[in-house]
């Protein structure tokens, strides 16, 4: 399992199926890759395409029985992207100005993000 650049977040599948625990990572140029745990093997790359380092993942989570991934950038954009397309289904701009944001946290209804100046 390997990345081009600095890998800043990680997070497993949530359900084990079969042989398929799953794990998200994104790094610092704004790749994002889904790989199967039990062989290494990259099953998803996605590229926002973002330069300047604007593109930088902080933060994943796979979320909706695995099949959807919500990310959170450098750009402040709050992102869930479907695994099967690759493609962006959402986009959000995060309220955070003063910082990246550092964690990120949601249920059915709600969204709870925080970054390092403190701001919840």
């Amino acid at each position: 399992m390997v990345h081009e650049s600095q890998v800043l977040a990680l997070d497993f599948s949530k359900e084990m199926i079969g042989d398929k625990l799953m794990l998200a990572s994104g790094d610092q140029s704004g790749v994002i890759k889904v790989w199967k745990v039990t062989n290494g093997k990259c099953l998803r790359s996605i590229e926002f395409g973002l330069a300047d380092g604007k593109g930088a993942v902080t933060v994943i989570r796979f979320m909706q029985n695995d099949t959807k991934i919500i990310t959170v950038s450098a750009d402040i954009y709050i992102r869930i992207v479907g695994l099967k397309s690759g493609s962006v289904i959402a986009k959000f701009e995060s309220t955070h100005d003063k910082g990246f944001i550092q964690s990120l946290h949601f249920s059915k209804s709600h969204m709870l993000t925080c970054d390092y100046s403190g701001i919840i």
